[in-house]
């Protein structure tokens, strides 16, 4: 009788049983090493165009910037042709101003569009390492080109929310102060809100990076489509989800602290900038790798992730093959 009551879960494809917060983080590092040989160029190809654009922000944009300042402070208020001297400098620091927006929205759309194609490596190099033995970066990278474009909208869709979701939070908590003045009713409602707000956050971005995982993944859904589909995916694991992306913050602000006290004073302005910028890149290869693993871990939980998305993996390395 009891082979008997187990053979329609056999039958069925049951999933494994869940993982925990810490199985899934420590799966990150396994995914990872499994695809190390894949992230290497594409660590590359990001690389060297974002060092680039790096340097041009240091040659470009700082010297502009420290102009500004010094003609700020060349301007001496005591003095009884103040305003002939504001009127005399207000053209050029406009001047120096807009090609300063228009320099930094250059740069901004640029780093935007080098960081979208590093997540869509990082996460299609994770998960198809997840699904087949034999992955090439030929394969890969025609991955890439079909879903690069479906992540970029679902990108801009996570930007927009989780800036209307932090000027909504942040307006809240100023319409108490306004309110309730300074008291202690207005400081514990106050409390209760930034406390519900960081967690209902964490949870958000837990959904939101989610979004991305399906979009890069899954051909076909990006925008709100994603997202939706990463709600599904959240949902019922609610708990775990917030266990996993708080572990997950732990270990970002612990590393940008890490990097913030990296001993760099008397060192070369660029040189700085670099220390700090390639340690943030790994940084956030690791923290896609959890993003990946929790999805992974969704997929093998519900039995949706094996057989039919391995088909599909192989199939893709044949056509590429072809």
């Amino acid at each position: 009788m009891k082979e008997e009551e187990s053979l329609p879960l056999i039958a069925g494809g049951g999933g494994s049983p869940p993982s925990s917060a810490l199985e899934i983080l420590c799966g990150a590092p396994k995914l990872l090493g499994k695809a190390w040989k894949l992230l290497i160029p594409v660590l590359l190809i990001y690389l060297i165009p974002s060092s680039l654009l790096l340097f041009g922000t240091y040659i470009a944009v700082l010297p502009l910037i420290s102009d500004m300042v010094e003609k700020f402070l060349a301007v001496k208020t005591d003095d009884p042709s103040f305003s002939d001297m504001v009127d005399a400098l207000l053209p050029k620091l406009t001047e120096d101003l807009r090609g300063l927006a228009a320099t930094e929205v250059v740069i901004m759309l640029m780093s935007f569009l080098f960081s979208s194609f590093l997540l869509t490596g990082v996460i299609n190099a994770l998960a198809m390492v997840a699904k087949a033995d034999k992955v090439t970066f030929k394969d890969l990278f025609y991955k890439i080109m079909r879903t690069w474009k479906g992540l970029v909208p679902t990108l801009v869709y996570v930007n927009l929310l989780a800036f209307a979701y932090l000027t909504i939070w942040l307006l809240l908590l100023g319409v108490v102060f306004f309110v309730f003045d300074l008291s202690l009713s207005s400081i514990a409602l106050c409390t209760v809100i930034s406390v519900s707000g960081i967690l209902l956050l964490l949870y958000l971005n837990m959904v939101w990076s989610q979004g991305v995982v399906v979009s890069a993944t899954e051909e076909g859904r990006y925008g709100l489509t994603a997202l939706g589909r990463a709600a599904e995916l959240v949902q019922g694991r609610r708990r775990l989800a917030l266990r996993v992306n708080c572990l997950k913050f732990l270990i970002v602000q612990g590393g940008n602290l890490a990097i913030s006290l990296l001993p760099l004073e008397g060192m070369n302005g660029l040189i700085i900038m670099f220390a700090r910028f390639l340690p943030l890149v790994f940084l956030s290869v690791f923290c896609v790798a959890v993003d990946v693993a929790f999805y992974n871990e969704h997929r093998n939980a519900t039995g949706k992730g094996s057989c039919e998305e391995l088909g599909e993996t192989t199939k893709d390395v044949k056509l590429n093959n072809v």
